[in-house]
């Protein structure tokens, strides 16, 4: 018991210990950089705090029997979220951005595929063409800071993934996921949304409010849970026994490390503030102390609402829950936070908080898929609920030419008394916008649910072929043995 103490007390100092190293190698990069380059730094390095919580999130509510595969997770991710985002991610996500941007740095990054442009107009890009392994001809400056900006937040789109089925399916299989996360589909999803492609021009193209807006990288969490559901339900039976395993589980998941469940939502949460504060090419809309009271309203809501749940249920707040209430209210309200009101916000954080168990009990009782990290109860059902609401709630008070688009950002719940001094355009964009927030939320279920689905059926079915092949074989081979013997014992009986 002493050495497992010992070894917890150590794993409650690591995120201290990094975030500690990450300011003592920020300092002297900001005293030798320019101060406009130093003053990033920090802020892109903090950025990694929101992987680091997703993991500790994963690790305490994991039994310990396989914890290892959740920490594990993270650097698998990692790595492959480098190697894939720098081969064809970066091109795939912002190799037409020059076209939305006006940044001389970007003036090289104009090739946007569109196969509607001829007939519709431009604004209908769905692929970027150029900057495929990090082309010194086309990114530097700027597009260098774009790629160090997004590596966190691609790692965080591989590890919803792979925190899921790390350990309990085979290694191929989820590499193959893993990669298409990292190299098609968050890249893909980054150009609709921020890199000038279709979703975020509905506004000018169809005229639907400001097109698709997502301000708090909400569609990320769509489409890493997304991944992870498509490959829960494709490899489902063909899951690897790692041993340990909990007999019949609660009705609330346990949390076996629960001071890890909480640092990984508290480091989620500053990891997530850091990059919503600091994001490229995003327009500032809210002042930072307005942003931070909306967070915390929100994450205390749902941490208050969470504990009082467990409190009802098992009739003792659990800590597990109210840390993964945390993140789940973080990507119910990142998707709006300055453009909704800010009760709309603060019922948000509850009704996620509230919701979370339920979710989590309909995923793996219900449907019975085994969500060990809850990426789905946590990532996917917040993430549809909080881009919706920016359809329905957004107040036109913040917003202005947000996506380029000539509207005023409201939704189509916004009462006409409210609207009125907003003018003709406000009451035009209500419905508009949420017309293209829905269309957002079908697009980007496709890309990241329906894609890896197909593909990793394909690859699921390929991957077992061999196994069925032997089992084939040694079928035959029992067969042809039994007639053997039995052509032996006709051979006996009439030799004798």
């Amino acid at each position: 018991m002493p050495l497992r103490r010992g070894v917890l007390h150590r794993g409650v100092l690591i995120p201290f210990v990094a975030l500690g190293l990450l300011v003592l190698v920020a300092y002297p990069a900001m005293a030798q950089a320019a101060p406009s380059d130093g003053e990033r730094v920090l802020p892109y390095l903090a950025t990694w705090l929101l992987p680091l919580g997703l993991t500790f999130l994963a690790v305490g509510a994991r039994h310990p029997a396989r914890a290892h595969h959740a920490a594990t997770a993270l650097p698998l991710a990692l790595a492959l979220a480098v190697g894939s985002y720098y081969v064809c991610g970066f091109a795939l996500h912002f190799g037409g951005v020059g076209l939305v941007s006006e940044h001389p740095d970007l003036a090289h990054l104009l090739a946007e595929w569109s196969p509607l442009d001829l007939k519709l107009g431009p604004g209908w890009g769905l692929i970027g063409l150029r900057g495929f392994f990090l082309s010194e001809d086309v990114v530097y400056g700027e597009g260098l800071w774009l790629f160090v900006a997004q590596l966190p937040l691609v790692t965080t789109a591989v590890l919803l993934p792979l925190l899921t089925l790390n350990g309990r399916v085979p290694r191929l299989p989820l590499l193959v996921l893993a990669g298409l996360t990292a190299a098609i589909c968050y890249p893909l999803m980054g150009n609709w949304v921020r890199g000038g492609g279709w979703l975020s021009q509905l506004g000018v193209t169809v005229g639907w409010g400001h097109g698709y807006v997502d301000f708090g990288v909400t569609s990320l969490f769509l489409v890493g849970s997304g991944a992870a559901l498509a490959g829960m339900v494709t490899l489902r039976g063909r899951c690897i026994d790692a041993g340990g395993a909990c007999p019949d589980a609660p009705r609330l998941p346990p949390s076996y490390l629960p001071l890890h469940v909480l640092l990984g939502g508290f480091l989620a949460l500053g990891g997530w503030l850091a990059t919503v504060l600091h994001q490229p090419l995003v327009p500032s809309v809210i002042t930072a102390p307005a942003l931070f009271t909306r967070a915390l309203l929100a994450t205390g809501g749902a941490a208050l609402a969470a504990l009082l749940y467990g409190w009802l249920v098992r009739g003792d707040p659990d800590p597990a829950l109210a840390g993964r209430a945390m993140l789940a209210a973080l990507v119910a309200v990142g998707a709006g936070l300055p453009f909704l009101p800010l009760g709309v916000v603060v019922v948000l954080g509850i009704l996620a908080g509230l919701a979370l168990a339920p979710l989590m009990y309909l995923v793996e009782q219900v449907v019975q898929l085994e969500d060990p990290a809850a990426s789905v109860s946590v990532g996917l059902f917040p993430a549809v609920a909080g881009i919706l609401a920016v359809g329905l709630f957004a107040n036109g008070r913040e917003g202005v030419a947000w996506n380029l688009a000539d509207a005023t950002l409201v939704g189509g719940l916004v009462p006409h008394s409210v609207l009125a001094h907003l003018g003709s355009t406000g009451v035009d964009a209500g419905a508009g916008q949420l017309w293209a927030q829905a269309a957002g939320v079908g697009a980007l279920l496709l890309l990241g649910g329906a894609l890896p689905l197909v593909l990793m059926g394909l690859v699921a079915r390929a991957y077992t072929l061999p196994g069925a092949m032997v089992g084939a074989a040694q079928s035959r081979a029992a067969q042809v043995q039994h007639e053997r013997a039995a052509r032996d014992a006709v051979k006996r009986q009439g030799g004798g």
